[in-house]
């Protein structure tokens, strides 16, 4: 097992995210958690938060497509104390040189004393080779890019109630953004809609699919493990002629959705308003893993069951 945490502080624009993000998912082989410092880290998600969650998304599709990279947020109810009493955690990635490393390093292992094993201290490999693009990265971790598009792009988004959907076949990098961004924007009641095994029967390599209950079980946990205590609701899409929650519960407030699955909820949003509803603030991430508008490049399912049945055949 590897499982590590990297802190990143947001009130410091000159934090090379890039390098980091990238030196700790090489240095990650399972779950890599992001604990985010800060003041802004204190205050409601805004646009800039989402942006940065889409560039370490699309960091971990780069470099780990599948890796588990699990924000935690103040805001969302990871306070220091919860962060150490993560109980699989096992290492802090860092230069040790940093003070405020080691500072969070002994704060944790503080806490853990006499309940859980102590939390090592590994200092990143600041010395390596730049990554191609690296010297191109914005400067400001949180500045607004087109990776997020939304009703209300100023300010704070949050909602009482807020849909998503998808198959969550193997978990990758880009369900995590999409169902990180659901969590992170939702205070109350998150639902989710999860395809049913029915409708996928005809999907490439479809032997290899996970199982219904596999996909909204990991769908479920990984939401609650962003915002822990948060009420998700879950419901079978089985007839895409058929209206979803997102549609039919009236005090839904959002939904989110990537950028190829934006008429989707136009199309909620027209039944909504046909039958009374207020129509829903749409969030929308953009997709991970794909290449400025090379929709064919983003990363999928289909191409990870691809992957895989590829190296079953040569096996």
């Amino acid at each position: 097992m590897n499982v590590n945490l990297i802190s990143v502080d947001l009130d410091e624009p000159s934090h090379d995210w890039q390098s980091n993000i990238r030196l700790a998912i090489l240095a990650t082989h399972r779950r890599l958690y992001v604990y985010f410092e800060g003041k802004q880290a204190h205050e409601a998600v805004n646009v800039g938060v989402l942006a940065l969650l889409a560039r370490y998304y699309n960091e971990v599709a780069d470099l780990q497509p599948q890796l588990d990279l699990i924000p935690l947020f103040p805001f969302a109810s990871w306070s220091l104390d919860r962060v150490a009493m993560l109980d699989d955690l096992q290492g802090i990635l860092g230069a040790c040189r940093v003070g405020k490393t080691r500072q969070l390093t002994q704060d944790l292992n503080y806490r853990r004393a006499g309940e859980l094993p102590p939390v090592l201290l590994h200092p990143l490999q600041t010395d390596r080779p730049s990554p191609p693009g690296a010297d191109d990265a914005p400067q400001d971790p949180t500045a607004p890019t087109a990776a997020v598009q939304t009703a209300s792009a100023e300010g704070s988004l949050l909602f009482s109630n807020t849909a998503v959907g998808g198959t969550f076949d193997r978990l990758h990098a880009g369900h995590r953004m999409l169902l990180a961004a659901t969590a992170l924007v939702t205070t109350t009641m998150a639902f989710i809609g999860v395809t049913s095994d029915l409708l996928l029967q005809h999907k490439e390599h479809a032997e290899l699919l996970q199982s219904y209950d596999e996909r909204r079980d990991a769908a479920v946990r990984f939401v609650q493990q962003v915002r822990p205590g948060l009420d998700v609701r879950t419901a079978a899409l089985r007839d895409p002629k058929e209206p979803t929650g997102a549609a039919t519960i009236s005090e839904m407030e959002a939904i989110v959705v990537s950028k190829e699955t934006v008429k989707g909820a136009e199309d909620i949003n027209a039944w909504r308003h046909e039958h009374g509803s207020v129509p829903l603030t749409v969030v929308t991430v953009d997709l991970v893993g794909s290449q400025g508008s090379d929709t064919a490049s983003k990363l999928s399912s289909t191409r990870l069951r691809h992957d895989e049945a590829s190296r079953s055949a040569k096996a």
